[in-house]
């Protein structure tokens, strides 16, 4: 069906296919443009460390800084991942950085339909490939693809995860979801959410997916090598000063770290504090699994200590379980709207995207509103009879 149509599946058609290419060639552009300031070099250089005899001293910060001048990457601009991170980027190492890049897109375009795609079947949306193409103007979606970032990797781990847990394969689905490892902090509240609700055979398939991640880490780099991966994140992974990483926070982290930051109360007995409470109450709307999976996601993001736009992507989730949570789909349209035009305003206006937690925080209310109206229905409907 093409992407005119405003009914029926999404589908993977000729002229969706041409806006896919057009996506690609412009984020070929940008990267290009901005290429020695954006994340997808990182990566290559420290998947040429590898490859060219130095991965034992992935974290050795002499030996990043001469790749990075190998490489024309600027100072500071250091690989502060695990290095299971590396795997998909040593398949494209080998060749030209444009190439690598150029493949590496279309790898993270075909996550994002596979992700938008199963998303909206579980959602019933039949809206033709109308969800797909508002996916595509959400505005971190298309920062993660102009950076070559990670974020639609994690986003299709979720995604693959819900998916299973709705088939009742919690184990596969927890393994599945230790992949959302490769940026450890975006899964760490949602494993606490996990740990609250009991969820032990989720919590052992993502320990057993995790197990194996450590090893294939340990694999790369050597067991002193990885190591030396905590303390180098403490005292040499540092990519800014901080100066630079103070007002990152205000500009850049969706989260409440950020936003207390804003009004100078990012003291970490406050962060703390909200996390806590955030990560609380994930648990306690976790009476079905779109409700819970949706704040549980929500709780991950707040809670994180880093967060970029980039990673916003993964409210894609919440988004379309909105309906299955209790969302009218009269109010889709609203819905999208807001999405897509909130962080472009945020972005018009001095960019500070720590405001972005405000709406995710309204989300979680919007979701409690909603488990208790249907506990207030259940009891009445009990009572009448």
């Amino acid at each position: 069906m093409s992407t005119g149509v405003d009914s029926g599946p999404i589908r993977v058609d000729r002229r969706l296919l041409f806006v896919l290419f057009f996506v690609l060639v412009a984020a070929a552009v940008m990267n290009q443009a901005g290429d020695a300031h954006l994340d997808f070099g990182i990566f290559y250089y420290a998947a040429h460390m590898v490859l060219d005899g130095s991965r034992h001293a992935l974290y050795d910060l002499p030996a990043q800084q001469a790749f990075q001048a190998q490489f024309h990457r600027p100072a500071g601009m250091y690989f502060c991942h695990p290095p299971v991170t590396l795997l998909p980027f040593l398949a494209i190492a080998k060749l030209p950085a444009e190439a690598a890049f150029i493949l590496w897109t279309v790898a993270s375009l075909a996550l994002l339909v596979f992700s938008v795609r199963t998303l909206a079947q579980y959602a019933g949306l039949q809206y033709g490939n109308w969800p797909l193409l508002l996916s595509l103007a959400f505005m971190p979606v298309t920062q993660c693809l102009q950076n070559g970032q990670l974020a639609l990797v994690i986003l299709s781990a979720y995604v693959v995860t819900y998916s299973l847990w709705r088939k009742e394969r919690f184990f596969l689905g927890g393994v599945v979801l230790s992949i959302a490892t490769l940026k450890f902090q975006f899964v760490l509240g949602f494993v606490a959410v996990l740990l609250l609700k009991r969820k032990w055979r989720e919590l052992l398939g993502f320990s057993s997916g995790s197990v194996v991640l450590i090893a294939i880490s340990a694999f790369i780099t050597g067991l002193p090598g990885l190591l030396r991966y905590p303390v180098f994140l403490l005292h040499g992974g540092a990519s800014y000063s901080e100066a630079e990483l103070e007002q990152m926070a205000k500009e850049q982290m969706a989260n409440w770290r950020g936003l207390l930051s804003l009004v100078h109360a990012d003291h970490a007995v406050f962060v703390a504090a909200l996390s806590l409470l955030t990560v609380v109450l994930a648990a306690l709307l976790w009476r079905d699994l779109d409700t819970g999976f949706s704040a549980a996601i929500i709780a991950a993001m707040l809670v994180s200590y880093h967060f970029n736009l980039n990673d916003v992507s993964l409210f894609l989730i919440p988004v379309f379980l909105s309906v299955n949570i209790g969302l009218r789909k009269k109010c889709l349209p609203r819905l999208a709207l807001a999405t897509l035009l909130i962080p472009a305003v945020v972005a018009a206006f001095g960019g500070y995207f720590a405001i972005l937690a405000i709406p995710l925080a309204l989300c979680l209310w919007w979701m409690l509103q909603r488990c208790i109206e249907k506990r207030t229905e259940i009891v009445t409907a009990a009572a009448i009879q």
